[in-house]
């Protein structure tokens, strides 16, 4: 899993997949950016017909303050099951693949969220094989000056 300042079509790039990620060392957003996820799953069992099948869901919360995470999905690859909108914001997608190994990401929209630290937890299933794993890293909001 990696945060990103940018993420983009580049068929050049081999490595992730056709995208090209340039990462956000600071992990630090402007509420006026989007927060993008980028992530790549391994080893997925294929089924019966070839199909690779698994789910993920994007949990995010405050971390060191008090207060709600508002962020809507603007981008996504695969079909988003399920947004919830609460303290905590969970993210439910479900994608199928013929690949074992996929290059993924999120672009979220948080210029509602309020300024702080947030956690956040990607949870990965593979729904052929029945088997989860999950990760986590944190990243914060700023409200930019003018």
């Amino acid at each position: 899993m990696e945060l990103a300042s940018e993420v983009y079509e580049d068929f050049a790039e081999v490595l992730k997949g056709g995208l090209a990620v340039i990462p956000i060392p600071t992990r630090t957003y402007r509420r006026d950016k989007p927060v993008l996820i980028y992530y790549e799953v391994y080893g997925l069992k294929r089924g019966e017909f070839g199909q690779s099948r698994y789910g993920v869901t994007y949990t995010i919360g405050p971390a060191e303050h008090e207060g709600k995470f508002f962020g809507n999905v603007l981008r996504s690859i695969g079909k988003v099951l399920k947004a919830e909108q609460k303290e905590t914001v969970r993210i439910s997608t479900e994608q199928v693949g013929y690949r074992e190994d996929q290059s993924k990401y999120i672009e979220m929209d948080v210029s509602k969220s309020e300024a702080g630290k947030y956690n956040l937890q990607v949870t990965v299933t593979d729904l052929v094989r029945n088997q989860t794993v999950t990760k986590e890293t944190s990243f914060w909001v700023l409200i930019p000056q003018d």
